[in-house]
């Protein structure tokens, strides 16, 4: 494949009321092009947060995995300006998770926030563990714990795609 073109695109979601496990994007690279998780940002709010840690996951499926259900299919937006749409799809808030199935779970990372946190970037963890996906593989950013409490939360997933 030529690396022929760059873009940086976003997939967000506001406002999004959260009460249990669930996979708040999956980014799927198109067939043509190599797509790096660039930044991933969390925010949320509600009225009585509590102590307890979240368990949350980045992973990479590539074949046939089942792709998550239930959720929104927004269109990335662009931030490079004059660049093309976006190759790569995303999907939020499936509250019925991607699993492996016939595919593999190519790496995945896990992560714990605190419930009272309310605003985290995972910019760090990306740079330490990139997140690059090959064509037709996927990005999952997973919630695999609960909350105890509902929240509202506003979320981002920043991508660059490299090809096309």
């Amino acid at each position: 494949m030529t690396i022929s073109a760059y873009g940086s695109y976003s997939c967000f979601f506001n406002g999004e009321g959260i009460a249990g496990v669930r996979d708040l994007f999956e980014i799927i690279a198109p067939s043509d092009a190599l797509v790096k998780i660039t930044s991933v940002i969390w925010q949320q709010y509600n009225a009585t947060p509590t102590d307890e840690m979240l368990k949350m996951a980045f992973r990479i499926y590539s074949g046939t995995y089942t792709t998550g259900t239930g959720g929104a299919t927004p269109t990335p937006q662009k931030i490079t300006t004059g660049m093309a749409a976006a190759g790569s799809a995303c999907k939020t808030n499936n509250t019925v998770q991607a699993v492996v199935g016939s595919g593999a779970l190519e790496h995945e990372v896990p992560l714990t926030i605190n419930h009272r946190e309310r605003q985290r970037s995972f910019s760090a963890i990306l740079a330490a563990e990139p997140m690059i996906l090959s064509p037709d593989q996927a990005f999952v950013w997973a919630l695999n714990t609960a909350p105890a409490v509902s929240m509202s939360v506003n979320a981002t997933v920043i991508i660059e795609e490299y090809g096309g």
